[in-house]
């Protein structure tokens, strides 16, 4: 796969989503964890935002849904910002 980098942009990291074309692009990664599923707060609707699998209060993190997440910029209906 291609990635197009603007030399400006202060990304270090690609992270890509699971066997997707897409990825994460971040200026940092802290450190990988292991959560356990009790730590979990599950969304039981899907909403507005069916990219969003559920929360972890402790860690103060969202739980991505890649496959929607995929979707979504699969089908274009995420906002793009400028």
């Amino acid at each position: 796969s291609r990635v197009q980098v603007d030399s400006a942009a202060p990304y270090e990291f690609v992270i890509r989503l699971a066997d997707t074309n897409w990825a994460l692009a971040c200026s940092g990664v802290q450190q990988a964890i292991r959560i356990g599923r009790d730590e979990i707060k599950w969304r039981t609707q899907s909403g507005k935002r069916p990219w969003l699998a559920g929360t972890v209060i402790s860690k103060m993190c969202a739980l991505l849904d890649v496959e929607s997440m995929a979707d979504l910029l699969d089908q274009n209906k995420l906002h793009q910002t400028p």
